[in-house]
């Protein structure tokens, strides 16, 4: 029977309208990216030092070859920063703040109990405080962060690194979130409703006088941001003909992958968070407006029996390949989903819970969260941890973001890798170069080429984590049916949000045990990279509309032994089932 996508296919494949819809919906998830990567620059700490101080400074990350900030900021000295000393920043620190000849840093949080007299030549024997007037934060880089705000820095540390961990409780929520939307009301009121939450928890955010209420702003724009993200990517699959669709799920991943690599532009040229985050939260204006006027999913219609509407969306695709729709075709093509779904009693609204109702269905379900997971985890833990490079904050941001966009070329490999075992191919090359990157600054020893190399590694680290990103999104999306695929995505983006909650904590690792975070982003992704195999494949494989379909593929391509055996076991099961009601229909009727 001839379904959705064999009709494309009889009518000349895409249309005009097949990429209008889909550069409006690519567009929402280009404007709206930024933010998930905000915080590199919104929990900056402001960095003060002088030639020389910069110099040793250098030298020092350089020998231990790790990513580490080392000089934040230091104490203002009530009795030198506001009084009539005369005194230069480098006599000030030199005189008032601690030094540690072993890390060769300054003290950040404590400071000498001194007066002007002490810093002219007759200093005595000082105390050691903590900072009791706040603290002197450079301007160079940041006019204004979070940070300097609000004081994040020393014992108050913690609480940037529980607000970047909310952040990602909120991509959480949003996930589970979306899916339920998206399958309920539909995938065109789905974005609508998430990103016009984005935009307006945005703008109030730029204004927000209070950390607390930042905190849980920022959780909420979070979740909007992920939730335009996964619903506005189930849109565009769902449109786009079965042959374009991996072209299609490219682009955007790109344009996705673009957004991010601006960012740094965007920062260097805004230097205050508060405009910076207005900027980001504003760019899905114009995107937003145009959505008002794209059709909704027909895919989604046909499976909500709102056979009409279904109907005019897809004549206007074909109308534009100079076809047209009769109503012959449109019956087949409407029977055809109708029998998919009846297989598996459409009517019923899924949740998260149907995806672990069927063995194979729940199989890939727990492969999906823990690749996910990790995605997650490695890929923000690389990006966030950029802001503790020493040197320049925008070009190693730059340069970070970069590797984004090329990481996409190789998607154009899927034709002949498949998604599965390029998705392995990726983690392995992540997990590989983070612990690569690892050996080698373990074992430098003040050698630049080894040092070098660790630091290649480290970057050829975050271009498979940004790989791995692009393509887990595409590969579940073809791993679930229609019925389920929003809801599916949302269990894989609800589990990476885990890992990014975990990201910030396992980040803060380094500063007691410099090699335990890169090592530890090393291991699981390795892991994912064989858990990755477990799928099934999904080469040229039409996309699949209902739970039995799907459920019937996976019985079929699964070739783990252990749900090998389950699965003849629960055949066996069924069939002696069938057996004995049969010998007991016989000796009735004897």
């Amino acid at each position: 029977m001839k379904d959705l996508d064999a009709l494309w296919d009889d009518h000349g494949g895409v249309s005009k309208y097949h990429v209008i819809y889909f550069l409006a919906a690519a567009l929402v998830i280009f404007a709206s990216g930024q933010v998930s990567q905000v915080a590199i620059f919104f929990s900056a700490v402001p960095q003060f030092r002088s030639v020389q101080s910069e110099l040793i400074i250098e030298q020092f990350a350089f020998k231990v070859g790790y990513i580490t900030s080392l000089y934040f900021c230091r104490c203002i000295v009530p009795s030198l920063d506001k009084s009539q000393s005369n005194l230069t920043e480098e006599e000030i620190r030199s005189c008032a703040i601690p030094y540690d000849d072993k890390t060769q840093k300054y003290d950040s949080c404590r400071m000498y109990e001194v007066n002007a007299s002490d810093c002219l030549g007759n200093r005595t024997a000082s105390n050691v405080v903590n900072c009791d007037a706040g603290y002197k934060y450079s301007t160079e880089y940041y006019t204004e962060t979070t940070i300097s705000e609000w004081n994040l820095v020393c014992d108050r540390r913690i609480l940037d690194v529980i607000a970047t961990s909310l952040f990602f409780v909120g991509f959480m929520l949003g996930s589970f979130l979306s899916g339920p939307i998206a399958d309920w009301f539909g995938r065109k009121k789905g974005m609508l409703i998430f990103t016009g939450s984005f935009l307006l928890v945005g703008v109030g955010l730029a204004f927000c006088p209070y950390f607390e209420l930042f905190v849980i702003l920022r959780m909420i724009q979070g979740g909007a941001s992920v939730g335009t993200f996964i619903v506005c990517f189930i849109y565009i699959n769902e449109i786009a003909p079965a042959k374009y669709r991996t072209t299609f799920s490219t682009f955007t991943t790109f344009l996705n992958s673009i957004g991010h690599s601006l960012l740094p532009g965007f920062a260097y040229a805004i230097r205050d968070w508060r405009h910076l985050q207005m900027l980001c939260s504003t760019l899905p204006l114009i995107p937003l407006l145009i959505i008002c006027f794209v059709p909704e999913s027909p895919r989604w219609l046909l499976s909500a029996d709102r056979l009409e509407e279904a109907k005019t969306a897809v004549s206007r695709c074909l109308n534009s390949n100079s076809a047209a729709l009769t109503d012959l075709e449109w019956d087949v093509v409407v029977k055809s989903e109708q029998k998919k779904r009846s297989a598996t009693g459409g009517e019923k609204r899924p949740s998260i819970f149907t995806l672990f109702q069927q063995p194979g269905m729940r199989f890939v379900s727990v492969v999906v969260i823990y690749t996910w997971f990790t995605v997650n985890l490695v890929f923000y833990g690389l990006t966030y941890n950029v802001g503790n490079l020493a040197g320049d904050p925008y070009v190693n941001s730059a340069l970070n973001g970069i590797v984004e966009p090329i990481a996409t070329v190789l998607l154009f490999s899927l034709p002949w890798l498949g998604k599965r075992w390029l998705l392995a191919l990726v983690f392995l090359i992540s997990g590989v170069s983070c612990i690569l990157s690892t050996i080698f600054n373990e074992v430098a020893n003040d050698d630049q080429g080894l040092i070098t190399v660790g630091t290649a590694m480290a970057i050829l680290g975050k271009f498979g984590a940004s790989a791995s990103f692009k393509v887990i999104f595409m590969l579940t999306s073809d791993l679930y049916p229609t019925v389920v695929r929003t809801t599916g995505i949302a269990l894989g983006s609800m589990s990476a949000r885990i890992g990014g909650i975990f990201t910030p904590f396992t980040l803060e690792l380094q500063n007691e045990i410099p090699w335990l975070t890169q090592s530890v982003f090393g291991a699981f992704a390795v892991i994912a990279c064989f858990a990755s195999l477990l799928f099934p494949d999904l080469r040229n494989v039409p996309c699949l509309s209902t739970i039995e379909e799907a459920e019937k593929y996976y019985q079929e391509h699964i070739s783990v032994p252990c749900f090998r055996k389950s699965r003849n076991d629960e055949k066996n099961h069924y069939d002696s089932h069938v057996y004995d009601n049969q010998a007991f229909d016989a000796s009735t009727k004897l």
